[in-house]
C-alpha cells in the first residue's frame, strides 16, 4: 500500500492564499490536452476516468472518454473508448448571441424573413430561398446602395413572378408595361426613335384603314408608302416616277414655263391666246404647215415670199 493518500490535495491555508498546483502531468480525471490522437489512445486507462473530457490540438477538437469496466466472464481489463464531444445548450450566452440553431430560425422567422420563406428556404427542407419578397422589417439603412445588392440575370429572368404588392405607378411586370406604351401616345420630349420599318412585299403591310397614317418601307418594290382612307399610297423619290405618273393624265395648269417642248401629236386647239408668239431665232429655221392659213389683221414681211397663188 502506498504511504500517501491518492488524492493530492491543497492544505487550507494554501487554498486561502490561492496557491495553485502547477505543472502536474495526468491527473486522473483532469481536464487534459493531447498534442494528436494517437497521443491520447496510447495513454494509459489508468489516466482516465468515465465522462472525462480532453482536448487534442492538431484536429482542434473535444473527446470524451467511456469507460466500461470488465465483467469478467468476456473482458478481464476495463476498456476506454473516445468519441466526439461538443457543448450543447449555450449556457448563459450574451445578449445577441446566437447560441444555437433554433435562435436562427427564431430571428428568421420574427425579424427579416417572413414564416414561408423560413420554412421553405430554412425549414428542414434547406436550401435557401430566392424570394425576395419575402424580406421584411429590414432595419432602416441596412443596404445602402445598390452595389450592396447583387442579382444575377438568372435571378431576374422570372422577376415578374417575385414581385407582389408592388406600389400604385409601380410597372411590376412586362405585361404592364406593353399595357402602359400602347394605352397612349408616347412621348419622347423631343428624343429620337429609332427604328426598323421594313416589308419585304407590299401584300406584308398592315391594314391601311387600321393604322391611317402610317409609313413604312416596301423592299421589294424599293418605295415608301404612306397609309390613307383605306389606302398604302406610294411616295414618289425622283422626277423619272414623277413624269411616269403623268403618262395618260389630263393637265391642267396656269403657266407652263419650259426651255423646250416636243410635242408628237397635237390633238387640241387652241380657242385663244393673249400675247405676242414667237416661232424660231435663226433666218434658216423653217416652219412647215399642213392645211390653210387664216390670218386677221395685217401681215409683214423680211426677205422674200415665195408661193404659189395670193
Amino acid at each position: 500500500m502506498p504511504s500517501f493518500s491518492s488524492q493530492l490535495q491543497l492544505s487550507s491555508t494554501a487554498k486561502t492564499s490561492n496557491i495553485v498546483l502547477a505543472d502536474i502531468d495526468r491527473v486522473k480525471g483532469a481536464f487534459k490536452v493531447y498534442a494528436t490522437a494517437n497521443a491520447m489512445n496510447t495513454t494509459s486507462i489508468n489516466y482516465f476516468t468515465d465522462k472525462q473530457i480532453v482536448y487534442v490540438q492538431d484536429s482542434a477538437s473535444l473527446y470524451q472518454a467511456t469507460i466500461t469496466a470488465a465483467d469478467y466472464i468476456n473482458t478481464f481489463e476495463d476498456t476506454i473508448a473516445f468519441s466526439s464531444f461538443s457543448f450543447g445548450g449555450g449556457g448563459s450566452v450574451p445578449s445577441g448571441t446566437v447560441s444555437s440553431s433554433a435562435q436562427i430560425t427564431s430571428v428568421i422567422n420574427d425579424s427579416y424573413i417572413s414564416a414561408s420563406a423560413a420554412s421553405s428556404g430554412f425549414g428542414s427542407g434547406g436550401g435557401g430561398t430566392s424570394d425576395f419578397t419575402q424580406l421584411t422589417n429590414v432595419p432602416s439603412g441596412l443596404v445602402s446602395g445598390s452595389s450592396q445588392v447583387t442579382v444575377t440575370e438568372s435571378q431576374i429572368s422570372d422577376l415578374g413572378t417575385y414581385l407582389t404588392s408592388v406600389p400604385a405607378g409601380t410597372v411590376s411586370g412586362s405585361a404592364q408595361s406593353v399595357t402602359h406604351i400602347t394605352s397612349a401616345d408616347l412621348d419622347m420630349g423631343g428624343n429620337k426613335v429609332l427604328f426598323g420599318n421594313v416589308y419585304s412585299q407590299l401584300s406584308d403591310l398592315p391594314s391601311a384603314s387600321t393604322y391611317h397614317g402610317m409609313f413604312a418601307h416596301v423592299h421589294a418594290t424599293g418605295l415608301g408608302y404612306f397609309a390613307h382612307s383605306g389606302n398604302w399610297i406610294p411616295l414618289i423619290s425622283n422626277s423619272s416616277q414623277i413624269v411616269s405618273g403623268l403618262d395618260g393624265q389630263d393637265i391642267t395648269v396656269g403657266k407652263l414655263t419650259a426651255n423646250e417642248v416636243v410635242t408628237n401629236i397635237v390633238s387640241q386647239s387652241i380657242a385663244f391666246a393673249t400675247g405676242s408668239t414667237i416661232f424660231g431665232d435663226e433666218i434658216t429655221d423653217i416652219h412647215q404647215m399642213t392645211g390653210s392659213l387664216v390670218i386677221s389683221g395685217s401681215i409683214s414681211f423680211t426677205g422674200e415670199l415665195d408661193g404659189g397663188t395670193f
